[in-house]
């Protein structure tokens, strides 16, 4: 099930993830968003979505948001990753909504060759060694740690 977001704070948390995140801006009052919830609540339970975080807004009571992002009707769901809003979907078109949701849970992980630069990138110096510092397995690595070592 959708968790609820309640204030500002709720939703700059939900926004901030690095997994995607489905918020859908909703009014009690209006019967497509009950029709939206169910499909959201559905699509929560698919294992195949488990690291698509969703959630519901009450857009009228938490108007600021409302306007940032241009919501102009109930039921909108947008979808953020990593603080920026990568998608929308006004109204409630349930297809279009699980057509966005299998497109970004392919998305979800962390491809290799990102995981990869990510750990390059992590320090100025980074050095992929047979062995570890206290037992290097071969002669350069061996070489290369007694160099760093030296250095400092």
């Amino acid at each position: 099930m959708p968790a609820s977001i309640k204030d500002q704070a709720a939703f700059e948390n939900a926004i901030k993830s690095p997994e995607v995140s489905v918020i859908h801006f909703q009014a009690d009052w209006a019967d497509q968003c009950a029709q939206v919830n169910e499909v959201l609540d559905a699509l929560s339970k698919q294992p195949d979505y488990a690291k698509i975080h969703f959630y519901t807004c009450p857009a009228e009571e938490l108007s600021e948001i409302s306007l940032k992002y241009n919501i102009e009707a109930v039921p909108t769901v947008l979808f953020f990753q990593s603080n920026r809003n990568i998608d929308k979907v006004d109204g409630a078109d349930a297809t279009k909504i699980t057509e966005k949701v299998k497109l970004y849970s392919n998305n979800a992980t962390v491809s290799l060759e990102d995981r990869l630069k990510a750990l390059i990138n992590k320090s100025k110096v980074m050095l992929f060694m047979k062995g570890d510092r206290v037992t290097p397995r071969c002669g350069f690595s061996r070489t290369i740690i007694e160099i760093l070592n030296n250095a400092g």
